[in-house]
């Protein structure tokens, strides 16, 4: 297992964020500070339900979580 610091929700003004391949489970809940964050990449991980944080980044429009073992996307997160 693998966890993403919460100081990277310090990073305010970041547009990118690359993180495939890092066997991470979960996101922070510091993200919500990245509202410039446009392109995630997350891909290859072992998140295992849709991060519901990701709905309040209000620049993001790129998500790519291609090979991560979802199980679960809340139903709330639909109207994203």
């Amino acid at each position: 297992m693998c966890v993403l610091i919460s100081e990277i929700g310090n990073l305010t003004k970041l547009v990118n964020l690359y993180l495939s391949n890092n066997k991470l489970t979960s996101l922070p809940s510091t993200m919500k500070n990245l509202v410039d964050l446009q392109h995630l990449e997350i891909d290859n991980n072992r998140i295992s339900e849709f991060p519901s944080i990701l709905k309040l980044l209000p620049s993001l429009y790129w998500i790519n979580l291609k090979g991560n073992p979802i199980k679960r996307i809340q139903k709330k997160l639909y109207d994203i």
